[in-house]
């Protein structure tokens, strides 16, 4: 005899947190609470194929996305979204083409692909945010959005990269990047350090304040916090040394979100997920370099997030 619909709904409840530990690893980004205030909407509206979905259906996908403390969990989230699409508030389904919301979801879900599709669905509009709170960051320009194709054309036909091939592969094949001319002078970070030099192509952004009271107790309080979770960097890449660069006015940069890449002997690539920033034609710009500072003790001008740890960078 099949369980009847409030079994069904039980069963739900007590299977997505164990199916949690099932699903794909959560990414380390870090995302600020005024990026997903103001770019959560526009995020899930690119993301979203569904035409016409009513405001009601959104704002239900919306809710899930905010928690009560304000702060952004992308585990609490994925399970938050899977726990609504089990109530049956809206759909979610996703093929190569990208995802739909749907206002009306399936009969029975399988709760173990709604998880997986929850954590790919809040792993992009993760990833949209950043890329928008970014493109914010830099200003208005003029500005070019590219898929996938679009981009190994554009990187082929117009600014000329040989390894056009390889660049396109840098950046996450299902999200939009764009090419943007900078109409002011913009300060760009890069990790570098073992066979990797500070002058190079792939940069990230953006420096920010950091928080008062983010220091712990026998720390000295960094003057600037940024995000490098989520960058792929190359195995050769020891990222001890960090370069603050200012990047000139008139400048043409390619925007948009770092694929997994560079693939360990388990066959396991180093993920991606947050944004790069790509300039197709580098110049030797001056740069301000900064040193891993080592202790907690030890002064530190810049703290990094990396995809495990903290890092402590200083003149």
């Amino acid at each position: 005899m099949p369980p009847s619909a409030t079994a069904r709904r039980w069963m739900l409840v007590f299977l997505i947190p164990v199916l949690a530990v099932l699903a794909p690893s959560i990414r380390s980004q870090k995302l600020l609470p005024r990026e997903v205030d103001v770019h959560l909407r526009p995020a899930i509206e690119e993301l979203n194929r569904t035409r016409g979905l009513d405001r009601a259906t959104l704002e239900h996908v919306r809710e899930a996305f905010h928690s009560s403390d304000g702060t952004w969990n992308k585990e609490r989230v994925t399970n938050r979204l899977a726990a609504a699409i089990a109530r049956k508030e809206f759909g979610l389904s996703s093929d190569r083409k990208g995802f739909k919301i749907l206002q009306k979801p399936a009969t029975d879900p399988n709760p173990r692909l709604v998880l997986r599709t929850s954590g790919r669905f809040v792993e992009s509009v993760s990833s949209v945010i950043r890329r928008l709170s970014i493109l914010e960051e830099i200003g208005p320009g003029t500005s070019t959005k590219l898929g996938q194709d679009q981009l190994r054309v554009y990187l082929k036909d117009t600014v000329k990269v040989t390894d056009y091939q390889q660049v396109t592969e840098a950046f996450h094949p299902d999200l939009i990047a764009e090419a943007v001319t900078l109409k002011e002078p913009k300060t760009l970070l890069r990790l570098y350090g073992g066979k990797v030099q500070a002058s190079g192509r792939y940069f990230f952004c953006c420096l920010q304040r950091s928080p008062v009271g983010q220091a712990q107790a026998g720390e000295r309080p960094a003057q600037f916090w940024s995000d490098a979770s989520g960058l792929a960097t190359p195995p050769e890449n020891l990222g001890r040394h960090l370069a603050v660069t200012t990047i000139p006015a008139g400048t043409t940069v390619i925007i948009g979100t770092v694929a997994d890449n560079f693939v360990d002997q388990l066959g396991r690539p180093k993920l991606g997920g947050n944004t790069q920033i790509f300039v197709p034609h580098i110049r030797t710009f001056p740069f301000q370099e900064y040193r891993l500072a080592g202790e907690k003790s030890a002064v530190t001008e810049i703290l990094l997030q990396s995809d495990d740890r903290i890092l402590r960078f200083r003149k």
